[in-house]
């Protein structure tokens, strides 16, 4: 081993740490469930409860994406800084490295949780992020974010553009 590898062992831990930290990661220290199961079926009150948000707004749900932390975690081009891999790329492309490229997020997630819509699956994905693992990712690793109803409008609206 060169003199150098401890060194590049301790740069990439130290960035993996700030970007956890960044995403609202820690949780108390417990560590993340590795067993992924298997969603509920939606029913019609759920989803009636997870109802497509109207009015959100594309520009400031772009500029959440940075300031709740978003970016630290998800790849989005078109979003400056926004090149984490902890969880799934968001625009199109291969939602992991070495993986086949797909969609974007608002186009696949009409095909997550069936009969839920794009903008319902996001809405609850950002709500409620261990309602259903995207394949290849566990639970556990997305926070739930601090943000208000017209907050995840807004994540919703731009979310919907990355076709």
């Amino acid at each position: 081993m060169s003199s150098r590898a401890p060194l590049v062992l301790a740069g990439i831990l130290s960035a993996a740490a700030l970007a956890f930290a960044a995403c609202g990661g820690g949780g108390g220290g417990a560590a993340a469930p590795t067993a992924t199961r298997a969603a509920p079926a939606p029913t019609a009150a759920r989803a009636a409860t997870t109802a497509a948000p109207a009015g959100g707004d594309v520009a400031r749900g772009k500029a959440l994406i940075v300031s709740q932390g978003c970016a630290a975690c998800h790849t989005i081009a078109s979003v400056p800084g926004a090149v984490g891999a902890v969880g799934p790329r968001l625009d199109a492309g291969p939602i992991l490295p070495g993986k086949a490229n797909e969609p974007g997020i608002g186009t696949r997630a009409a095909t997550r949780k069936p009969p839920l819509t794009e903008a319902q699956y996001i809405e609850e994905s950002i709500r409620e992020p261990d309602a259903f693992a995207v394949p290849d990712f566990q639970k556990g690793l997305m926070p739930k974010l601090p943000v208000s109803d017209a907050q995840v409008k807004d994540l919703v609206a731009f979310l919907l553009t990355l076709k």
